[in-house]
Formats: structure tokens, C-alpha cells, sequence
């Protein structure tokens, strides 16, 4: 409580300016469940205990593009959270830019914005709040709904037989233009593999898909960068898989008499390797704290076995080998 207390004192007076921010260091701020929370006027009161660390909070006049656009009045934090609650917002007359303060409602962003459709209006204090659930946010603004140009509901990244599978639905478009998808191995870099034109004028649910042939082999990142016919743009969240590529398990001599050597293309991404029999006994195992490539055979029995190796992303590759 102490420090709920001393942090409220340290940054009122900082938000009082435009684009003020609020700082929270590694130690952290608790927000204890039904707790009214307020950074200048934007609202949380969490249903469950939410702690924010190494966060930081600006206040933005730049309104999100639409027709017509947010509010002049845009809270951005520096990295997505999860929150239940009630998040809300205060806001002036003057930062309406053509919205009916009847029809607003609040818009979060993760960061592609999506406008919610159950806020909670009381035009006569220019306040607006709604419910959230477990919801990732990153950004909070007011809008009417339909007038943010992309609506992003779903994005999703799978690997599949030929790569790596994308997929991305929408429940309202307007003024939207493409679609370019990017990849990256580190989250910094991208390069823009596919530019898919988007549906423009949409009020229902619209599902695009990408399937990248060539995935680098180990972790690869994936975000859409949404473009407008005005040249505006948003990203979508990143997602990410790991690819084992060409890795393969190679275990040789096969069939294996004294011993059996077993290769990989790289042991850096490999959390256990083990030797079972076709009933799930372990034979042999192996940890990252001490791997070797060669498995001593001479006291199996004649029969066939599986070398299987568990890489840290928990994915499994397995080969038959037969002893002697």
C-alpha cells in the first residue's frame, strides 16, 4: 500500500503535461483487485491483482486514423499486458475530432486496435469505460466503432509440411489497402516476403493466408504491416515458431552392433537425447548439461529401438535404428 501511495504522489504531477510519461522501474507496481487506479485520466481496476514492471505509459494528442479518427487522446504503453478488469478514460470536448459521444467506444490496441462493441458511455463527465477479459493491451484510445480502418480479430503461425503456415481474420475493414507480411530471426530486422491485397470496404469477417515455403531454420518471427489507402499503416502482434528445417536425426551404423553414433546439425537447440526400446523404455538419456553423440549398444538386446531427441522448443524428432 505504501508504494501504491508513493507512486500515485510521484506521478500525477508529471502527467498534468502533454505527453507526460509515466515510468514503473523492475521493482515493480501491484494493482490489487478492485483497486481504482488512475494515470491522468485514463482508469484501470483490475478484477484480479495485475503487476506492471519495467512499463512506461505516454500520453499521445495524435489520433488514430479513421473517419473519423480516435480521440486526441491516445495511451500507449511500452509493452503489451494482460488485464482483466474495467479500463476507462476521461476525455475533453476538444479531442472528440467529429466523434458522437454517444457512439464511442473504447479501442485497445496489441497492437493493431480493435474498437470494442459493450463500452460504457456517460457523456455528462466525458468519461467511457468497458470490461476487459484477460485481454493483451498495449495502447488505449476511444473511437466509434467501424471508423478504425482494421478491425484485426485473429493472427496465428503454424508450421506445416511445406513451412510455415499464416493466418489472419478481420471483422471490419475501411480504407484498407494491403497486407505485406514480414519475417525476421531476431524480432529487430524484417524483410517483407508477400504483399496480399486487402478487402478495402468490409463489415464481415474476412480470413487471409500466407504459407512461407522457405522458413529459416530455428526461430522465425512474423508480423503483418497494415497499410491504408492514405498511406497510414499499423503492425499486427509479432508471432513466432521454431523450424527445425533440415535438421535431421542421422544414427549410424544402422544396424548398430558396439556402438551408435548419432549427428544433428546443431546440439545448440537440444534439451535430451534418448534411446528407447518399442515399448517406451529408456535405454539411454542425455541432458543439456552433458551431451555426447555416441550411445554404447553392446548391452541392448538384438531388436529395433528409437533414437529420439527433444529440442527446447519441446518438439521431438525420432529414428529407427536396429541393434545386432
Amino acid at each position: 500500500m505504501k508504494r501504491y501511495l508513493l507512486f500515485c504522489q510521484l506521478v500525477i504531477m508529471p502527467m498534468a503535461a502533454a505527453n507526460a510519461q509515466l515510468g514503473i522501474g523492475a521493482d515493480g507496481l501491484t494493482i490489487q483487485s478492485g483497486t481504482h487506479f488512475f494515470v491522468d485520466s485514463l482508469t484501470l481496476n483490475p478484477s484480479a491483482a495485475i503487476t506492471l514492471t519495467n512499463q512506461t505509459v505516454t500520453l499521445s494528442s495524435l489520433a488514430v486514423p479513421g473517419t473519423p479518427p480516435s480521440v486526441g487522446r491516445v495511451y500507449l504503453f511500452s509493452a503489451p499486458f494482460d488485464f482483466s478488469g474495467t479500463a476507462g478514460l476521461y476525455y475533453k470536448d476538444s479531442e472528440l475530432n467529429g466523434n458522437e459521444e454517444s457512439s464511442l467506444q473504447i479501442a485497445y490496441g496489441n497492437p493493431a486496435y480493435t474498437v470494442t462493441t459493450t463500452s460504457t458511455a456517460n457523456p455528462a463527465i466525458n468519461y467511457l469505460s468497458s470490461l476487459f477479459s484477460a485481454t493483451g493491451i498495449d495502447r488505449i484510445t476511444a473511437a466509434t466503432f467501424g471508423a478504425l480502418p482494421v478491425t484485426l480479430t485473429h493472427f496465428s503461425v503454424e508450421n506445416v509440411e511445406k513451412g510455415v503456415h499464416l493466418v489472419w481474420k478481420t471483422t471490419f475493414e475501411t480504407g484498407s489497402d494491403f497486407y505485406e507480411v514480414q519475417r525476421s530471426a531476431d524480432a529487430k530486422t524484417w524483410e517483407i516476403l508477400t504483399i496480399l491485397e486487402a478487402s478495402r470496404e468490409s463489415q464481415s469477417l474476412q480470413r487471409y493466408s500466407f504459407t512461407d515455403n522457405a522458413p529459416q531454420t530455428g526461430i522465425n518471427y512474423y508480423r503483418l504491416r497494415i497499410v491504408d489507402s492514405d498511406g497510414t499503416y499499423a503492425f499486427s502482434p509479432i508471432r513466432n515458431v521454431v523450424n527445425e528445417g533440415s535438421i535431421a536425426v542421422k544414427a549410424f551404423p544402422n544396424p548398430a552392433a558396439h556402438s551408435l553414433l548419432v549427428e544433428l546439425t546443431d546440439w545448440r537447440r537440444v534439451q535430451r537425447l534418448q534411446l528407447l526400446d518399442l515399448l517406451g523404455k529408456t535405454w539411454y538419456t542425455t541432458d543439456q548439461a552433458g551431451f555426447s553423440n555416441q550411445i554404447d549398444t553392446r548391452n541392448l538386446l538384438p531388436g529395433m529401438y528409437l533414437v529420439q531427441v527433444t529440442y527446447a522448443n519441446s518438439s521431438l524428432k525420432t529414428v529407427k535404428v536396429v541393434k545386432q
